[in-house]
């Protein structure tokens, strides 16, 4: 046998060392919202932080995440529809023509067609 086989510690027994040196990460409460206005308040989970996409006037969060503010009214032209393209993304309503010619995702419509 290696020396790693060796010195490894089964799964189980590994885990209830880290426990026993307190290893384990402590509880992290988090603001509400972002406390920097211009960065995004949506919070990330996994990655234990705020989204990093600067905010859209008038709102706390960024274009990617405008659907999670209750409180944002868009202005005339600013409404926010899916992609014809492709749904996993959304663009201004005013946009929509231009964003058609330009989205990435036209040469997989394309292809498929």
């Amino acid at each position: 046998m290696d020396e790693r086989t060796e010195n490894a510690l089964p799964q189980p027994a590994a885990k209830a060392a880290r426990a026993e040196q307190g290893a384990a990460p402590a509880a992290v409460s988090r603001p509400e919202f972002n406390p920097d206005p211009k960065v995004c308040s949506l919070w990330l989970p996994k990655k234990g932080r705020f989204c990093r996409g600067t905010v859209h006037r008038g709102s706390r969060y960024c274009g990617a995440h405008l659907s999670s503010d209750a409180d944002f009214v868009p202005a005339e032209g600013e409404r926010r529809v899916p992609c014809p393209l492709n749904p996993n993304h959304s663009v201004a309503e005013g946009d929509l023509a231009r964003h058609v010619r330009v989205c990435q995702d036209r040469c997989n419509v394309a292809s498929a067609a």
